[in-house]
């Protein structure tokens, strides 16, 4: 095992009460509630009440504030504590590569936001399986959660939470090709084409990015059993 890694699962073990790990759930918390404002833009959509997506995108920004808050609060937090300067730029770079998640569903938000104020049709079925892979994104990222609520600890079934995030991340990208596929099998207009086309990518690099997280923990799991 090597010295960075253990120190670092060191004190992730000695953290688990405290400013750093409330701020890590805090953050967290503001993570999932971007996704879960996606998904309840997506139903609004397609239920035809862009009243309710609106209302759903403009607390989906506030969330993606917050997070943004709480990633410069931790990253203070973390130059003040015991860790060497490569661990300290390795768990800043894991917190901040965690925030894309929301930078990425604001992207997704921003671009659904377009298609109403632009007035695009777009068929009930696109939202109705854009609404699914964003429950599917969800569901990632609360299991990447509980992978980092769990690490440090003796006896937790870190990897178990890492898998969960890798089938849904796998999940995902086969909705990603189904989505696409109907997108261009449709009869929608060229900017409509083009517009639903950046949701679901963004929707995509949320998963590749959660997917990644997950594999910094994974690494870290490992490396304590060398």
């Amino acid at each position: 095992m090597s010295k960075d890694a253990a120190s670092l699962l060191g004190w992730f073990g000695k953290r688990k009460e405290g400013v750093v790990n409330d701020g890590l759930r805090a953050m967290f918390l503001s993570v999932q509630d971007c996704v879960t404002e996606l998904g309840l833009a997506m139903r609004a959509m397609g239920d035809s009440d862009p009243a309710s997506a609106q209302k759903a995108i403009e607390r989906l920004f506030q969330c993606e504030h917050e997070a943004d808050a709480q990633e410069d609060e931790l990253c203070n937090q973390i130059s003040l504590g015991e860790l060497g300067a490569q661990e300290r730029e390795d768990l800043m770079h894991f917190i901040r590569k965690t925030d894309k998640i929301a930078n990425w569903s604001k992207e997704a938000a921003i671009s659904v936001k377009l298609v109403e104020e632009i007035g695009l049709e777009v068929p009930r079925e696109i939202w109705d399986m854009l609404a699914q892979v964003v429950s599917d994104l969800e569901s990632e990222v609360r299991n990447l959660s509980n992978a980092v609520s769990i690490m440090g600890v003796e006896g937790a079934d870190v990897m178990e939470c890492v898998r969960g995030v890798r089938d849904l991340e796998r999940t995902i990208d086969r909705s990603y090709f189904d989505i696409t596929k109907a997108i261009f099998k449709s009869d929608m207009d060229s900017p409509s084409i083009i517009m639903m086309s950046r949701i679901v990518e963004a929707i995509e690099m949320a998963a590749d990015t959660c997917k990644g997280c997950s594999d910094t923990v994974a690494i870290l799991h490992f490396a304590k059993k060398v």
